[in-house]
């Protein structure tokens, strides 16, 4: 679901809803049905209502957001007191005394019926807490016990007193993530240099431009990005430059991976523009582009994949992707052939696989000559000035060959609770990843096949090793009701104990604590790690 579909009260917010949101003086409090379709919001700027309209749950009393204890302890026979042994949370048991409000009878009870559909025992919704210092915290919750009051029959109005209780004793917060892949840089342009004022407007020598379309405009740096000049006026038509193959470089496999970083959104038009990035491209005699090569060509919307040779189009694969909006940072990558494959074409965004095309045809040009990278950009035509591409920020390329890497993992945890981690392991590979931030010892996931993925749970007190593959050649069917995913144990060398995330500490800002990783055989292109944790809190401000 992308939102509420119904939300009380209804409509925009009235200007003292809005004075009290900016302001911050009250929590935004919020229910959210379990289904994701109706939202109350309870407490804040955003639950004053229109007068006219008064259809809304407001929230007259909470208590019982902070989840109860019990200490572990032990007692000698002939010991004073007590030695402490650990502490357990119970789970939360939010007390809300709510009153129902609504025009006349039938509203209320609209109003009222919504409400008490939005909960369930069996299923969790949401209890949500928005404030200006720690943001937007949230607790899932399931409806606990029946309503204790008894029905007045008012035409406006119903209190209800509503016990919930959150399983988990905490409220959470949205995760924080980091990953980590190979990098490909053997080649990498951030245009920090300005041509703007040149006579001769485009980039540095190292990138020769070739310039189709009956349009106008033109590439240029602006001391950081790569800009398309736009023609003004009326009745523009499309213009496309082909940056490349840049100057002195080229891989030395045929299997290449090229990335393309923005630096800014396209501009939104009917007739949009496109940012291109090039792998395979061919050079003729005076080191110029002869026409050929492979395409990736990122629009508002889709994603296409097409071979050129002698400035012709030999075909083109698309896929359309509901939602994508190319934005500031965003990268899209280029993966041109692999180790046993050189007709495999991969589509990356921000390292994730959109788009795969495996070419039958084999018309498409490969071999020394054919090595060169680049990018480009393409303005559509459009009524008033052209449709603008986005900028380009970073161009980068590199052997797609199997190179280890060590590096670190960034971990932050805003929570007052210390939190284990996860990890989501992309292959083909074998994977390393430390025991707990500063720790040395490594464990060792693998070698994983390729479009293997395994999900690995830190936390000690559950089951560690998931195999999230659809299908997977080295696990067998469920047998004696061994799972599939209990073959990776085989795999993995050492166990997690100590990797829990520190907490925030009382009075300080979150800090960034770093867990050790390292990919090494038989990784490439595909190949990532992903951390994931939630940060948990006793109170949600």
């Amino acid at each position: 679901m992308s939102g509420p579909v119904i939300t009380y009260p209804a409509g925009p917010m009235v200007p003292h809803g809005i004075y009290h949101l900016l302001k911050g003086d009250r929590p935004e409090v919020s229910l959210q049905s379990w289904n994701d379709t109706v939202c109350f919001y309870l407490m804040g700027g955003r639950s004053e209502i229109d007068r006219t309209a008064p259809e809304s749950v407001q929230l007259v009393e909470l208590k019982g957001l902070i989840a109860p204890w019990e200490t572990i302890d032990q007692q000698g026979a002939t010991e004073d007191g007590v030695t402490f042994v650990d502490a357990l949370y119970g789970p939360t048991r939010v007390s809300a005394r709510v009153v129902v409000r609504g025009r006349d009878a039938r509203h209320t009870k609209r109003v009222q019926r919504h409400l008490f559909e939005s909960l369930d025992v069996k299923q969790k919704s949401e209890l949500g807490w928005l404030t200006h210092d720690l943001g937007y915290w949230w607790a899932p919750i399931r409806w606990f016990e029946a309503p204790p009051n008894n029905y007045s029959g008012k035409q406006n109005r119903q209190e209800w007193t509503l016990t919930l209780r959150a399983d988990s004793g905490f409220w959470q917060s949205y995760p924080d993530t980091d990953s980590f892949s190979l990098l490909y840089e053997d080649m990498v342009d951030t245009f920090h240099y300005n041509t703007y004022s040149w006579v001769e407007h485009g980039l540095t020598d190292v990138w020769p431009l070739n310039y189709s379309g009956t349009g106008g405009g033109y590439i240029y740096a602006d001391g950081n990005r790569a800009v398309w000049k736009d023609e003004g006026g009326l009745f523009t038509d499309r213009r496309t430059v082909v940056c490349g193959p840049y100057l002195d470089f080229e891989t030395v496999t045929d299997n290449q991976v090229v990335t393309m970083r923005l630096g800014s959104a396209p501009e939104w038009s009917t007739a949009s523009g496109s940012n291109d990035v090039w792998a395979r491209m061919g050079k003729d005699g005076d080191d110029e582009w002869d026409g050929s090569g492979i395409r990736l060509r990122v629009t508002l919307g889709s994603v296409e994949i097409s071979a050129w040779e002698d400035f012709e189009q030999l075909w083109a694969r698309k896929k359309k992707i509901f939602g994508m909006v190319p934005h500031k940072d965003m990268e899209f990558t280029l993966v041109a052939g692999y180790i046993g494959d050189e007709r495999l074409f991969k589509v990356l965004k921000d390292g994730g696989e959109v788009f795969a095309y495996k070419e039958t045809e084999g018309t498409s040009l490969v071999g020394e000559g054919q090595r060169g990278v680049g990018f480009g950009m393409m303005a559509g035509g459009a009524l008033i000035s052209q449709a603008t591409p986005s900028t380009v920020s970073k161009v980068s390329a590199g052997d797609n060959t199997e190179v280890p890497r060590y590096g670190f993992l960034n971990r932050r945890n805003a929570g007052d609770q210390d939190a284990y981690d996860e990890y989501t392991l992309y292959g083909p590979g074998t994977f390393g990843i430390g025991n707990g931030p500063g720790s040395t010892d490594m464990v060792e996931i693998g070698p994983l096949d390729a479009g293997q993925i395994v999900h690995i749970r830190t936390d000690p007190r559950k089951r560690g090793v998931f195999d999230l593959t659809k299908t997977n050649t080295t696990t067998g069917p469920y047998l004696f009701g061994a799972q599939p995913s209990d073959e990776l144990y085989k795999k993995m060398s050492g166990r997690f104990f100590q990797n829990q995330i520190p907490r925030k500490q009382p009075g300080e800002r979150v800090q960034t604590h770093q867990v050790a990783v390292s990919m090494a055989t038989g990784c490439n292109a595909d190949s990532k790690i992903v951390a994931s944790l939630t940060p948990l809190r006793r109170y949600p401000e």
